[in-house]
């Protein structure tokens, strides 16, 4: 008899475990710009855009655009979802085949969930 109560109570607890796990990784989100998330883009592109999440019920809050010139690696925080002007400035004095990353994307949902969204690489055109 305790057997089997035993074996009850484990697999509720392992149910519970896995529903859990369910939740906290069902969103799967996907950044882009200019409906590019990666490879070869444009200085039009990326100055100045939004960027979006898929799926649409998440809004970009902040993120961090990278590059590297002539001044070394320069990080610029931006929040809210559109490449601001500090950012813009950067990306418009890059010669072409430069690297440009946005990374440390946050995104909340219409209920205040925040969740992180994988980093964007680009080469510009």
């Amino acid at each position: 008899m305790k057997t089997k109560q035993f074996i009850f109570s484990l697999m509720i607890v392992l149910f519970a475990m896995s529903s859990s796990f369910a939740q906290t990784t069902k969103t799967i989100a996907k950044a882009s710009i200019s409906d590019k998330s990666s490879g070869l883009i444009t200085h039009g592109e990326m100055i100045a855009k939004t960027i979006t999440i898929t799926p649409e019920t998440y809004t970009v809050q902040s993120f961090t655009v990278t590059v590297t010139n002539s001044e070394g690696v320069v990080n610029v925080d931006v929040l809210g979802n559109i490449v601001n002007k500090k950012a813009s400035n950067q990306i418009r004095t890059l010669p072409a085949g430069s690297e440009v990353i946005v990374g440390n994307i946050k995104a909340q949902n219409d209920d205040g969930d925040m969740i992180s969204v994988a980093d964007m690489i680009f080469i510009l055109q």
